[in-house]
């Protein structure tokens, strides 16, 4: 456990360990510096009480028998989950964690290590990005179509299986083909199809066309927008 600890203490990314009881153990300097929190500061606290994780929707992440600490009780392997938090300054940070079970042959010496980096400029884009579709959304319909939609009280609703939203999600966040594909486990080939269909099906050409019109006529779920509530 001992080369366990020092091999923490010196990667490059964000560290910390927990307990069973998910006491932190173990807390490394680039935490320090990406968080703001000494060590001596959070040593024999929960893990949930200092990094309080949120994901994009703004529902807790980090709690009493979080995800990742079920899995790890299982031995299962914890996916790698985007989190929102705020540093010791107060200022808000997204972070990317990996957990990894660290065991022992003595049950109750086990501890889980979370692995972090900063990854705030990318979702920064991704509100970026988000605005500019919405922006492109409301200059992109013609005054006379604007007037008669006002005007109109009939909407059509559009037909999308959860799958296909799922993908208009992740086109909202600014994700590519290759990404999307690694978060749902399928092929680049299937997340192409299923792009096809939503554009067909939104009547568009374009990724930026399919998000601006999502964001336009409210198809997003909040779970892709809450990025703005957390600046």
């Amino acid at each position: 456990m001992g080369r366990v600890y020092e091999f923490l203490a010196n990667t490059a990314d964000g560290a910390f360990a927990v307990d069973r009881r998910q006491t932190i153990v173990m807390w490394n300097s680039a935490a320090t510096s990406m968080l703001g929190h000494r060590a001596s500061d959070v040593l024999g606290r929960k893990c949930y009480e200092v990094v309080r994780g949120r994901d994009a929707s703004g529902c807790p992440v980090c709690r009493s028998g979080c995800t990742a600490f079920e899995a790890a009780r299982r031995l299962d392997a914890a996916p790698t989950t985007e989190l929102a938090t705020r540093k010791a300054d107060g200022n808000a940070v997204w972070l990317s964690t990996s957990t990894v079970v660290v065991p022992s042959r003595r049950r109750e010496l086990s501890v889980l290590a979370h692995l972090f980096r900063e990854v705030t400029p990318r979702h920064q884009l991704v509100r970026i990005v988000q605005e500019f579709a919405a922006l492109v959304g409301d200059l992109s319909l013609p005054a006379g179509d604007a007037n008669h939609a006002m005007n109109d009280n009939k909407v059509v609703a559009i037909e999308l299986t959860r799958r296909e939203r799922d993908i208009l999600g992740h086109l909202a966040a600014g994700e590519s083909t290759k990404v999307i594909a690694e978060r749902l486990f399928v092929t680049a080939r299937t997340v192409r199809n299923h792009v096809t269909h939503v554009l067909t099906k939104l009547g568009v050409h374009s990724r930026l066309e399919a998000v601006a019109h999502a964001t336009r006529n409210g198809m997003l779920s909040l779970c892709w927008l809450g990025f703005a509530a957390l600046g």
